[in-house]
């Protein structure tokens, strides 16, 4: 009964076909007949449809089928399909184990309200207009949401070019960044705490190819140049902590995720570490397509862990980097050289830590990448008013 849409019609796709004649001669159903679904799991039970005619059909076992005498079958339908209705049925079924029932004797129990029949057929009229109108809104709304979206990365697109906020002169050149980065980079390197990375092989991968021409105030260089990956936390094993699953963060252009509380110790193995500020990219499909990629934000005591599926990238030295970075990830130019990269069976694919690091990043001066960051704030929260 997954096949009822909330407004008591029947979808047939996917339903099953039978040549026992038997089953024909007894079970057939007759146009107008009414589909009250007795046992299934409890969001189930009770859901009621309208058997139109449009094909000829038999009811399975665990419907029970009922015909109105003298009262309009789409009105009772209307209430069979009513909170009142679902909340009837929530007080009576009966639950066994992952499944609830209601039998016939208390689906007959059931009161119905009955108006005289011609209001029956007005109510069935102005029900039948309010929802073609919620059909053709929520039609507009998914085109509205699908324009909106696009428009979101026609903005990032924008915004790691350079074109989406002016240069300004008096902004010390990302060069001087970049150069103070890798300075930090070095001490650390030194001292043992990260380790100095591989040389690269020669490759003609599209991402490693410059795809558009960036302001002379700005320089390319890889996410590995400015970020630390994947670094782990060394806490002590009573600290509360923010536990964070794949299902707590959210996809698209959003920038938010939840978090459980859970002590170091019970999660600091077999997790990935992060701490406040990192950047968490989903690795796997279809989540990484999906943008599932998060700045971490109000972690307790600004430490955490989660779904081993993400990478984490910590930014050098700047850690407003963060916010830029972001975006960076979530454009379509990023996402589809990702996706060209993925490997592994299908539905377990995942995209290769080798092309987040090795990917061409733009590097706008930190002034500006604030300007940047700023500006999508305040144009994704119009667009978001909009819905």
């Amino acid at each position: 009964m997954g096949n009822i849409d909330r407004f008591g019609e029947i979808n047939y796709e996917n339903l099953v076909y039978t040549s026992n004649e038997d089953d024909i001669i007894k079970y057939t159903l007759i146009k107008g007949d009414l589909l009250f679904n007795r046992t299934n799991s409890s969001e189930l039970v009770g859901k009621t449809a309208i058997y139109r005619g449009e094909y000829t059909a038999i009811y399975a076992g665990y419907i029970i089928r009922f015909s109105p005498m003298l009262i309009n079958n789409e009105y009772v339908n209307y209430v069979m399909n009513s909170k009142y209705e679902k909340d009837y049925c929530y007080k009576v079924k009966t639950d066994g184990v992952n499944q609830s029932n209601i039998n016939s004797q208390k689906l007959a129990n059931f009161l119905i309200p009955i108006p005289p029949l011609k209001e029956q057929i007005r109510i069935d009229s102005l029900l039948k207009e309010a929802f073609a109108l919620i059909t053709n809104i929520e039609e507009d709304k998914n085109i509205l949401q699908s324009l909106i979206s696009k428009t979101k990365s026609q903005i990032l697109n924008l915004a790691i070019q350079g074109k989406l906020v002016p240069q300004v002169p008096t902004d010390e050149p990302a060069s001087k960044l970049l150069k103070q980065i890798q300075a930090e980079k070095e001490v650390l390197i030194k001292a043992g705490k990260i380790k100095r990375e591989k040389p690269k092989k020669t490759s003609d991968n599209s991402h490693y190819v410059k795809p558009f021409e960036i302001p002379k105030s700005w320089v390319w260089c890889r996410l590995e140049d400015i970020c630390e990956f994947d670094p782990r936390n060394n806490l002590d094993g009573e600290m509360a902590v923010s536990f964070v699953p794949m299902t707590l963060i959210s996809d698209g252009f959003s920038n938010s995720h939840i978090s459980e509380v859970r002590k170091w110790e019970e999660i600091k193995k077999g997790f990935t570490h992060f701490r406040e500020g990192d950047v968490g990219i989903a690795k796997i499909t279809p989540c990484f397509e999906n943008r599932k990629s998060i700045v971490f934000k109000n972690l307790k005591n600004k430490y955490g862990a989660g779904t081993t599926e993400l990478y984490i990238l910590r930014p050098m030295s700047e850690p407003f980097l963060s916010n830029y970075i972001l975006w960076f990830i979530k454009t379509d130019n990023f996402i589809a050289n990702g996706i060209d990269s993925f490997t592994g069976a299908v539905g377990q694919q995942r995209v290769g830590k080798n092309y987040i690091k090795e990917t061409l990043f733009p590097l706008p001066p930190l002034s500006e990448q604030k300007r940047i960051v700023e500006r999508i704030k305040a144009i994704f929260q119009t667009l978001d008013a909009i819905l």
